[in-house]
């Protein structure tokens, strides 16, 4: 599939669909369940160090299926979007780019490695950013935030990889300012993107919580509830939107 049909395709049928549960976060990942983004072989799981994106900073996009040549896509939450970069990439889970200015190019058939000849300035607000692929097709697409400068949000722990046993007690920590700051948390399926749980109350003016492994929560309170499997943790800070993720998944066991 070429890229100027595939954009077709995504300018018509990219849609994000927010649900306002107890954290705002669920936006990031609420996406239509409709089966092509379940279907496709390019997926994105994390961004890295955190979903602020900054001109000139590198950050991290982890997924599936980006072995290949990768456009990148940084779309309006209010309407289209524009290309920001282009990488080939030998590693199928992980890509690492930057962007290079406040500029995409707004061409829908842009032809991969010419120059672009319509441009659009990127203003510092939220976007939603997606990976499609010569071979694989379009990911799923995550809410950014562009900022003129890098964000200090990140997760300290866990670190991932850890194997948590559910009912028992285990700290989540994170760096982040503390001056009145709001804080969501909520972990994401490793293997399916879609599928996301809350998992504590907000917290202000703190950087750690105690979480009971396997608690989720909703409007109704919060029990154990959620079934084993692989887990990214993700903190949030509530008014800017910005989010880290643990620099792995973590395993929840019986």
């Amino acid at each position: 599939m070429s890229f100027s049909t595939l954009r077709d395709y995504q300018m018509q049928h990219f849609r994000l669909v927010c649900r306002l549960l107890v954290v705002t976060a669920t936006c990031l990942f609420a996406v239509t369940t409709s089966g092509q983004f379940k279907t496709s072989t390019v997926s994105i799981s994390a961004i890295f160090p955190n979903n602020a994106i900054s001109p000139g900073t590198k950050f991290v996009i982890r997924g599936r299926g980006f072995t290949g040549h990768n456009a990148i896509w940084l779309e309006d939450v209010h309407g289209p979007g524009g290309l920001i970069s282009e990488v080939d990439s030998s590693d199928d889970t992980s890509i690492t780019t930057k962007l290079d200015s406040f500029d995409r190019c707004l061409e829908s058939g842009h032809e991969p490695g010419r120059p672009c000849g319509a441009h659009a300035t990127i203003e510092p607000r939220a976007y939603r950013i997606y990976v499609s692929n010569a071979e694989g097709g379009a990911s799923n697409p995550v809410l950014v935030v562009v900022r003129r400068s890098p964000s200090s949000l990140s997760m300290k722990e866990p670190h991932g990889n850890e194997r948590w046993k559910i009912g028992e007690a285990h700290r989540v920590s994170w760096t982040g300012p503390t001056k009145g700051n709001r804080y969501q948390f909520l972990i994401q399926s490793a293997s399916a993107w879609w599928e996301t749980h809350s998992i504590a109350p907000s917290v202000v003016d703190k950087r750690s919580i105690t979480w009971t492994v396997g608690t989720s929560c909703g409007l109704g309170g919060c029990s154990v509830d959620v079934p084993p499997g692989a887990y990214y943790v993700v903190v949030e800070d509530a008014e800017s939107a910005v989010q880290t993720w643990s620099s792995r998944p973590i395993s929840l066991v019986p």
